[in-house]
């Protein structure tokens, strides 16, 4: 069955094509010569059926209003053609939505789009966490949307790394932008034991990006009695800039690729950027929100670890993917979100204690070598957007 997708890039304000899944089906369409069996985008409003119109909706910015006007005009239509025609609202920009989301649901309520013609995209891997959290009565389709744009990214930037033995000088890679809470405690950890010493190391710092700055210092003294005083002015405020600022965020210069032990991308989650993620009682939540903080260790063929997300290797297993958690002696206890923070905090003092050679035989090692090389062959097959085609074309699958 053919499908149609709109060939009109309906978004809001700072979308971009590149990071949507509007713009990232067109690019595999064309790069791969996927037939029109499979993948068709018409370029103009005509009488085909089982028309897609995508919809990139940013979390904060606004939506035009000729937009949701064209759109609900072909979808609201009661018979005809556009019976069989659907909005596919994409929201995989964020893990959340803003209050747009809301507008724009009620705005199509009020021009009379029905309900079964609109569908949700998110990169959010937990679809019925997403449905709960948003009050969201549509079918939701899973969409890693940055795995998509990363690969574009390093496809386009030559970077794909070459897998092979390197010379360590440093035990970790540790580079955090943008001061959210978990970022915030592991900035502290790290220059409170001075293990960015040794680390290719940077730390941007703005508290008014920070939410709820002056609440953390309470959080993190249950954390761990030992870093209490993490919030230091030194320790936080004092910022250090490397190859993540401005444009460079999703690159790694080649002497870091070469010359650092193990990666740490400080992905993050909502879950995690409140001081309720230390409550007891809470329930973990396999929230995963991956982003080419992940994905750029597959390109550049490096080991990493995650820090402080319960389950996150659990969730890339499950993709596929290797970590190298398993590769030392401390066990990640996933139990609680407070718990798993300590538990990496055990992880990285094992780590940076360890003799950088012993670390680097240790990466270097036949088994490291072939887990680096099986992540960067299986991103290499774009499965994420091979399943994303798949999932549109069921949507017709009854039509």
């Amino acid at each position: 069955m053919t499908i149609n997708i709109y060939n009109e890039f309906f978004s809001s304000d700072d979308s971009t094509e590149g990071k949507s899944a509007w713009g990232q089906l067109k690019r595999y369409k064309l790069e791969y010569c996927i037939p029109n069996e499979d993948i068709c985008f018409t370029y103009q409003a005509d009488l085909n059926k089982n028309t897609i119109y995508f919809l990139s909706l940013d979390a904060v910015s606004n939506l035009e209003n000729g937009h949701l006007d064209f759109i609900a005009l072909e979808l609201a239509r009661p018979d005809g053609w556009c019976s069989t025609s659907i909005l596919v609202i994409d929201t995989t920009l964020e893990d959340f939505v803003g209050l747009n989301y809301y507008k724009l649901l009620f705005q199509m309520a009020n021009r009379g789009v029905p309900a079964n013609k609109v569908k949700i995209v998110t990169s959010q891997s937990a679809i019925d966490n997403f449905k709960e959290e948003f009050y969201c009565p549509f079918e939701v389709i899973h969409y890693d949307m940055f795995a998509s744009a990363f690969h574009n990214h390093a496809t386009d930037k030559n970077l794909f790394r070459e897998i092979k033995p390197r010379q360590l000088e440093k035990h970790l890679i540790c580079f955090m932008k943008r001061p959210r809470l978990l970022r915030v405690i592991a900035n502290g950890f790290m220059r409170s034991r001075g293990y960015d010493k040794q680390s290719h190391y940077s730390w941007h710092f703005d508290i008014n990006e920070t939410r709820n700055f002056y609440d953390f210092e309470k959080t993190i003294a249950i954390v761990a009695d030992d870093i209490s005083y993490v919030l230091d002015d030194e320790h936080i405020k004092e910022e250090i800039y490397d190859s993540i600022e401005g444009d460079k965020e999703w690159i790694f210069d080649t002497y870091v690729t070469d010359t650092g032990g193990i990666n740490m991308p400080m992905e993050t989650h909502r879950r995690l950027d409140s001081s309720c993620m230390f409550d007891e009682n809470l329930k973990i939540l396999d929230n995963s929100f991956l982003t080419e903080k992940t994905y750029k260790n597959f390109a550049y063929g490096v080991p990493f670890i995650g820090f402080g997300i319960p389950n996150y290797s659990t969730i890339l297993s499950d993709l596929g993917y290797h970590c190298w958690d398993n590769f030392f002696d401390t066990v990640i206890d996933n139990s609680s979100y407070k718990a798993c923070l300590n538990s990496y905090f055990k992880l990285i003092d094992e780590i940076c204690a360890m003799p950088l050679e012993q670390l680097q035989d240790r990466l270097n090692s036949k088994e490291s070598l072939d887990m680096l090389q099986h992540n960067q062959t299986l991103y290499n097959q774009r499965n994420e957007i091979k399943m994303l085609i798949k999932k549109l074309n069921n949507l017709f699958k009854d039509k």
